[in-house]
């Protein structure tokens, strides 16, 4: 019975799975806000348990940011990238998707094909706004007066990540850039005080982090965080920090 039960949860999900796969480059919001409300809940208050919050700040106000924009998008670009970029994944995603006030901004984040491709992880980007980082859905997304917000750092700048410092790193391809100008959208810079300083970072096997992260474009970080337990490359037990965007 319980391989019959497994067999028939795994079905059903590749079926879900086949029959969502197009959402990643769909512009529309997808599933209930309630739901997603829920999930940021729960989120704020485990982050907040754990020592760790998130605010953005805009210059004029987002009501004076989408008068300046109008019906036309724009390109976020959001550094720096971090081990894991928990306060803008886990905190300001889903403020964009559920507050009010943030959701004048339109604001949809694209992120690596590959998070797609992982169960639970799809269908909680998918709910929270996160779209494919692919041209055809940035184009689209800009064509109908939406904030994309990217990393324009990607894995480089996640295996170069320095809690004593703070570095932005900028990769040769420039695709971004070539939409903005392309789609004849402004630029908006975003940088995460605090991102850099969830986790203690360390220098070990960096020579072979930073091939694996030229060769097949992953970032693999090494850090300890709370009380100098490991974290990489899994996400444990982060620093208590107040994170400003």
């Amino acid at each position: 019975f319980f391989r019959w039960m497994l067999a028939f949860l795994a079905a059903s999900y590749l079926a879900w799975f086949a029959l969502t796969f197009h959402l990643k480059n769909t512009p529309e919001d997808l599933g209930p806000l309630w739901l997603a409300h829920a999930i940021r809940v729960v989120l704020y208050r485990y982050f907040s348990f754990i020592g760790i919050t998130w605010r953005a700040e805009f210059e004029g106000g987002v009501k004076g940011i989408r008068k300046i924009l109008g019906d036309r998008g724009a390109l976020g670009c959001v550094v720096p990238h971090g081990c894991y970029p928990l306060g803008a994944l886990f905190l300001g995603v889903p403020a964009f998707r559920c507050d009010p006030t943030l959701r004048l901004l339109r604001v949809k984040t694209v992120g690596a094909t590959v998070l797609f491709y992982v169960p639970v992880v799809r269908e909680f980007l998918l709910l929270m706004g996160v779209r494919e980082a692919t041209k055809e859905t940035i184009s689209a997304l800009l064509n109908t007066g939406h904030i994309v917000a990217l990393n324009p750092g990607g894995v480089w700048e996640q295996a170069h990540t320095r809690h004593d410092a703070e570095v932005c790193y900028v990769q040769r391809r420039r695709g971004f850039l070539r939409l903005a100008i392309k789609h004849q959208v402004p630029l908006i810079i975003m940088y995460g005080f605090g991102e850099n300083q969830l986790y203690t970072t360390h220098n070990t096997l960096l020579p072979l982090r930073k091939w694996v992260a030229r060769r097949w474009r992953v970032g693999l970080p090494w850090m300890s965080g709370r009380w100098g337990l490991y974290g990489g490359p899994i996400p444990l037990f982060p620093h208590p920090t107040n994170i400003v965007h």
